[in-house]
Parts: structure tokens; sequence; C-alpha cells
């Protein structure tokens, strides 16, 4: 959920549903990246670990930590989901006294809170496939995603037949985080790490 300019775009796309529409987006935004300093930081420690794992060649030490850093951050986007989506009425009311905007942002925050599993679930793949050396495969995947995809899609919903307005802006989101996770966490295994270790040994020589 990270690629700024993506957002930029979904951002500006707001401002032409209406003045409440672009408050509400405003809120949702800034709630989804207060949200992403949980996930974000424990991300980058669990890159650091898993690529000092693998440096060494501990690959059973590794696959643990694998699997241990993802029940943990399913754990992360679930605890997001009822957050926020318990306390929706509460945000909106925190942040503004207008009740059109208020309504936006407590019917489009479940599925903000939705995308925050998703999204935890990204940050610690990008940070695994670093600790791997595969980052390259992750900014494509991003990259292909998210411009290829999320936006298009986004567009569609708000703008088209559909027509659903901020709830369309953030689906298209929703949908490419799940796609990028599953798609690096199908790389993740199926990939050979006996490979990535032989290629740290290198670098390291």
């Amino acid at each position: 959920m990270r690629t700024g300019l993506a957002f930029d775009i979904l951002t500006f796309a707001a401002s032409y549903l209406s003045e409440q529409h672009l408050a509400a987006q405003s809120v949702l935004m800034t709630i989804g990246v207060l949200v992403y300093h949980i996930p974000f930081p424990t991300s980058v420690a669990a890159s650091t670990r898993f690529g000092n794992l693998i440096g060494q060649g501990d690959l059973p030490a590794a696959r643990i930590a694998f699997n241990t850093y993802y029940v943990i951050f399913i754990a992360i986007g679930i605890f997001d989901i009822i957050l926020l989506t318990s306390l929706r009425h509460v945000v909106a009311q925190a942040f503004t006294d207008d009740p059109a905007v208020r309504e936006i942002i407590v019917v489009v925050l479940p599925i903000v809170a939705a995308a925050q599993l998703f999204d935890a679930l990204c940050a610690l793949s990008n940070a695994l496939t670093r600790g791997l050396g595969r980052q390259a495969v992750a900014g494509w995947s991003n990259l292909g995603v998210y411009y290829c995809f999320a936006i298009p899609l986004s567009l569609l919903l708000t703008f088209g037949p559909p027509r659903l307005e901020l709830r369309g802006l953030w689906t298209g989101p929703l949908i490419g985080l799940g796609i990028v996770a599953a798609i690096l966490y199908t790389y993740m295994r199926l990939t050979d790490w006996n490979k990535a270790v032989e290629e740290a040994h290198e670098r390291g020589q």
C-alpha cells in the first residue's frame, strides 16, 4: 500500500467526486498511514533477521522464522481490522463535525481496515524478499499490480457503472494488495532458498 504515487492518483481522483469525499479520503489516508506504522518497523526487523539467517545458510531456522512472521503479521492485520471497524464512528467524530463526511468515513473505513491485513502481509512479503536478495521480484510485482490493475480497477469502480464512489476507490487497492501478497508468498514458497544462500556467500567473498 506504500506506493505513494498510486495513492496520490487515487486522492486526486477523489476530488472529482465532491468536497465531502475528498475530505473523507484525507481522513482515511491519514488513518491508513498511521496504522501502517505497526507492521512496517516490524517488517524491517524481520527482513534483517531473515537476511542474516539466509546469509548464514541456516535454512531450517529461516523457514521457522518465515512461518512465524506470517502468523504474527496475520495477527497484526486482524487486530487492525477489528480496531478500525469497531471504532469507525469514534474515528469519524474525532476528525470532523460534518455529518456527510462522517457518514462516508463510517461506510468506507471497514474496506480500509480490510486492506490493512493485506498491507501488513505485503510489508512482510517485501521485507522477506529483500532478505532473500530478491527485491526485484517484489518491486516488479508491486509496480505491475498497482499501476496495471489496482488503479484502473479503482477508477472503474468509482466512476464507471458500479458508481461505488469512495468505496470503489479503496476496493482496487484492497484487491491489489491481496494479489501482491499472494504472489510474493507463493514465490517465497516455491523459490530455491539454497541458491539464495550461495549467492549471499558469493557476495560476501
